[in-house]
């Protein structure tokens, strides 16, 4: 399945590509004569979706955040596994630092789609009476 370009910022997947940011498809520097392709792939997108989405039913806002919220978390494993801390006379990179920035941002995702499932109307809590009796009398029992 090829990638949609420009992604549709009204799909789930364009939603996440929104988030992560994944909006541009880039060419290979190595291979000019090779398509641009995006970092990740539509049907990558996908399966991160697919982790907390029913099949089926169209992903809620809090879905596409969570999604959204593991792609950078992979980003951000693969920044501190390769740009490690390095210095040298003229180039500083500090992998672990930037790491730590997208989990952050992760976390902030996650928060909103926990903020937004609690605010859910799909959901409620009530509060129901119950008349506690003792077991041997039978009568409500009374402090």
């Amino acid at each position: 399945m090829a990638d949609i370009y420009p992604p549709n910022l009204d799909s789930p997947v364009g939603r996440v590509r929104k988030y992560v940011p994944d909006l541009v498809q880039l060419e290979d520097t190595k291979n000019p004569a090779a398509p641009k392709q995006y970092y990740f792939s539509d049907d990558e997108i996908s399966g991160f979706i697919r982790e907390y989405a029913d099949s089926g039913t169209e992903p809620t806002r809090a879905h596409v955040k969570r999604a959204a919220a593991d792609i950078i978390d992979a980003l951000a494993n693969n920044e501190a596994l390769v740009l490690k801390k390095i210095k040298t006379e003229d180039l500083q990179t500090d992998g672990p630092a930037t790491a730590n920035a997208l989990r952050a941002g992760a976390r902030a995702l996650r928060q909103q789609a926990d903020d937004e499932d609690a605010a859910s109307t799909d959901s409620f809590f009530d509060v129901v009476p119950f008349k506690h009796y003792h077991p041997q009398t039978r009568l409500p029992w009374r402090r």
